[in-house]
């Protein structure tokens, strides 16, 4: 499975939700956020890598990773504004920043829990 498209389908999948943390030492994201994030963040995995050995621990171990990262390093509000943008097919000045948080997240989790190799 090319890397492309794992990282097309974890895009996909994190930023169509609304979601994200606060600034400062962050506050987690709602409950309900975080199982949304992580639902569809496993769903577009699996859709990706059918045919990948052990699949679901690897959607699991990538897509815990994300909402974590996410959690940690994209501000709740940023999440949200991201998400409206995406979801209305708006954008603003801000759309390339609020963007670059969330893949830079998810191109992380994609180094640390799917190695070339």
């Amino acid at each position: 499975m090319a890397r492309t498209s794992l990282h097309v389908a974890a895009v996909a999948g994190v930023i169509s939700l609304a979601v994200l943390a606060a600034c400062g030492k962050k506050d987690p994201y709602p409950p309900e956020v975080q199982r949304e994030t992580y639902s569809s963040c496993v769903a577009g995995f699996k859709s990706k890598v059918k045919a990948m050995p052990e699949a679901e621990a690897k959607a699991a171990k990538y897509c815990n990773c994300v909402v974590d990262g996410l959690q940690e390093s994209v501000p709740y509000k940023d999440f949200k504004e991201l998400d409206q943008q995406l979801a209305t097919q708006t954008s603003t000045p801000d759309r390339d920043r609020l963007s670059k948080g969330v893949m830079d997240v998810v191109n992380a989790c994609l180094k640390r829990e799917l190695p070339k190799g």
